[in-house]
């Protein structure tokens, strides 16, 4: 009984000691630059011209490497009119330390995205993954820069025009670390 309860407040102790090490940080990016392909099951495809959008983020590091959070996300993609896509995705990912300054980050998420094109919006499910680099500027300001890959699927009632859409997104902005 006695091992069980020492057991018990080890696992506890540990616990308290990893939430009040634990940080906070706001991500906020802009893509100048994003590309979408759509491939419809009747063999055809669609590719963008430019795109651009937004991003904010939020990430709770549970430790030195591991970190969960969401992602809220804006894009336009030009076609013969504009698609947007507006997007919300959790996410799990871990920021590796190359030095004091600078980070590789990395994560992967899943979600769903509102699309709308010609006044028509639906939702949809996506998966997707982040690689980009953290500079700190100073101990709460790291500058950012990377890429967001995501891939989705739309379901038609007419299964030729169901569709893979593969979304490749630019990023540029800054974190702040709280």
């Amino acid at each position: 009984m006695k091992r069980k309860m020492l057991a018990v407040l080890i696992v506890c102790t540990l616990a308290l000691l990893s939430v009040s090490a634990a940080t906070h940080s706001i991500l906020a990016q802009v893509s100048p630059y994003s590309y979408q392909n759509v491939e419809l099951r009747l063999p055809a495809e669609f590719k963008s011209g430019y795109g651009w959008g937004a991003k904010v983020g939020y990430r709770f590091h549970y430790s030195e490497v591991g970190e969960i959070g969401a992602d809220i996300s804006f894009s336009s993609y030009k076609y013969s009119t504009s698609y947007l896509v507006f997007s919300l995705l959790a996410k799990t990912g871990a920021q590796i330390k190359f030095s004091d300054v600078l980070n590789l980050d990395l994560d992967l998420g899943a979600g769903a995205e509102i699309r709308s094109y010609k006044s028509v919006s639906r939702v949809y499910p996506v998966v997707g993954g982040y690689v980009g680099l953290s500079y700190a500027v100073s101990p709460m300001v790291d500058i950012t820069a990377g890429a967001d890959l995501r891939v989705s699927w739309q379901d038609n009632a007419e299964s030729a025009l169901s569709s893979n859409d593969f979304n490749l997104i630019c990023n540029l902005g800054a974190k702040i670390n709280l």
